[in-house]
This record gives structure tokens, sequence and C-alpha cells, in this order.
């Protein structure tokens, strides 16, 4: 069900688009081609979408409502504040926005980590979403996600994933989910792992974002593993030698924090040893995490956000790769999305 306070915009645009379009006039549902490049986000129709770049936006509304979008990854945004003037930002360079009540003056915290105090000079923010375009006034959006850029890669659609069964040699005694799911560059992990149809050969980039919805019932953290194995392993069995990218979400005095490790897998005996600890970073539940991992001969560079290191003398000699993925515990809810490989 589309909300009630988007029904209402999408009412009024059709309404002033009709009005319009009886006088004879341009619709004024969209800003004019030829508006500046300092006014907010242009909406992008689906059939410019094929041809440039397009950002992802999700934009959380003050009645609890969440929207998502697409919008040109050229749109830039003005900002005014009070000790660094007028701000010219390209979207792109922006992580999220994050509004006051007396919306819109906010925190806007950009893709570095660096953060400022602002207004948007902005009415709305215009998307283009899976029921057509939108104009959300600024004072009804609490929360704007700015996703990463169209994958400069293969992207990883549909067809490229195989779905997979709980693998049957596991012990695991507890509820084992359900099968997990591709679609429209978004993996929803339920429970049971999912997996390349093909491998990628070495060198390559993995790139991903991931959140968390869930953790799990009855669990204190919740995990999210990205194995990469040689070819040969059945649909049923769990990759024993491996090399683990790990996001492990675990509590503490305030809260979860989220735990990035990279870890071998080293035979039927599941001996796991690790390869790297990165730093605790905060951890939020729906909050979005980019993900990096450049695969060279006896390394890795992992990317999480805008840290870096890279790992080598690896164990494990992969000359190709499949990707596996799997949240734990089974009933953890986590979602990948625009996952490529180039």
């Amino acid at each position: 069900m589309i909300p009630a306070i988007i029904t209402r915009f999408l009412l009024g645009s059709l309404l002033a688009a009709m009005t319009d379009a009886l006088a004879h006039k341009p619709s004024a549902a969209l800003p004019p081609a030829s508006t500046g490049p300092t006014q907010p986000s242009q909406t992008v129709s689906a059939a410019q979408a094929e041809h440039e770049d397009t950002i992802r936006l999700t934009l959380r509304l003050t009645d609890g409502s969440q929207l998502q979008g697409t919008s040109r990854a050229t749109s830039r945004f003005d900002f005014t504040t009070e000790l660094l003037g007028r701000l010219n930002i390209p979207i792109e360079k922006i992580s999220e926005i994050q509004f006051d009540t007396n919306a819109p003056h906010g925190t806007v915290i950009l893709q570095n980590r660096d953060k400022f105090r602002g207004a948007l000079q902005a009415p709305t923010i215009e998307l283009l979403t899976l029921f057509g375009p939108v104009s959300i006034p600024v004072g009804v959006i609490r929360h704007v996600q700015v996703h990463a850029l169209r994958a400069k890669g293969r992207p990883l659609g549909e067809e490229d994933w195989d779905a997979l069964p709980f693998p049957t040699g596991h012990d695991w005694p507890g509820p084992r989910g359900e099968m997990s799911t591709a679609s429209n560059q978004t993996i929803l992990l339920r429970g049971h792992p999912i997996r390349t149809r093909r491998p990628v050969a070495v060198p390559f980039v993995w790139e991903c974002e991931v959140e968390c919805n869930a953790q799990g019932e009855g669990s204190e953290g919740t995990d999210l593993n990205f194995f990469f194995f040689p070819p040969g392993i059945e649909r049923d069995e769990e990759p024993t030698t491996a090399i683990i990218f790990r996001l492990s979400a675990q509590p503490g005095a305030r809260g979860l924090t989220l735990h990035p490790a990279l870890v071998e897998s080293l035979g039927n005996d599941r001996q796991h040893r690790e390869l790297w600890r990165g730093a605790v970073v905060p951890f939020d539940f729906g909050k979005t995490y980019r993900l990096r991992l450049a695969f060279d001969h006896n390394k890795v560079t992992v990317t999480l956000d805008d840290r870096t290191a890279t790992v080598a003398s690896l164990t494990v000699e992969l000359r190709e790769a499949h990707v596996q993925i799997w949240n734990w515990q089974p009933t953890s809810r986590w979602i990948v999305r625009n996952a490529n490989v180039q």
C-alpha cells in the first residue's frame, strides 16, 4: 500500500499535470530540463536511466513511511551553513542527510564521513520511484540515504544467482530460515545461502552494499558472510576451503557494533584462520554499508565504507572463485544490493 502522504503528493502532481495539459501549458509536475546545476535532483525517466548514471536514494518520512527511488548522479544540492557559508555539493559525494524536526535544517554526512550542519536550499526532493515520479517536500523528510552509483563493473542480475537449500551436513539445531531471493539488484537473505552460478577469474573486484534489518529470534548478534571459494562444491554443501569476509554485529555496553574480519576456512573440520580484523564500526539497523573486495594473487584489499586494508600471505589459493552469501543466524535478515564484479 502506498503511504497516505505519498498518495497526496501523487494526486496533487496528477491534477496539476491535467490542468496544465488542458490549458496547453508545459506540466509543472517536474522542473524544466533547463534548470541550472544547483537545483535539487531532477527526476529520471526509465529511458534516460538506461543511458546515464543514476544514483539511488532512500527517504524516510516523518510519518514513518519509507520511499526508494533514483535520481541523476550529476545532480547537486545547495546548503547554507553558519560557519562555512553556501555549499554546492554533488549528490554522489553525500552519504546521508539527517533532518532536524525543523527541516530543512540538519546534519549532512559525506562519503568520506566528514559532516556539517546546514539547511538544504530546495523545497522538494524528486525521485523516479517504482510507481512513477514523485516530488517530496523537504519538510516531511526525516532522513535521506544516498546509495552507490550504478555499478561500473558487470552488475549481477537475478539470472546470475542460485538460491541454495540449507547445507545438508550442517548440524545447526535451531530454525533454518527460508530460501533467499534475488531480484532487481537486491538480494534478500532469509537464512539459506545464495551463490553465483558462474565463477570469476582472479584478479577481480567485488562490490556491493549491505544492510541488516533484524538480528534474529533469541540472538544477541548477527553475521553476514561472503564466501569466496573454488568451483566444485555441490549446491547443498557448505564451502570448507574458502576466503570469508564476515560482518559481525555484536552486543556491547552501548548496543550492537559491527566487527569486520577476513578469515580462511581450511578444510572439512572448519578450521578458521583469522587474516585480518578491522576497526569496530558503529552499527544501526537499516543503515547501508559499502563493501569492496579486490582479489589479487595472494592478497585481498578490503574497503568498508572509507576504511581500507590490504591482507597478504593467504593460504587458500584462488584462481577463480564463486561467491556465496549467507546470513547467520538463519532468522536474521540482511539485504545485499547492487552487487557487481569487475
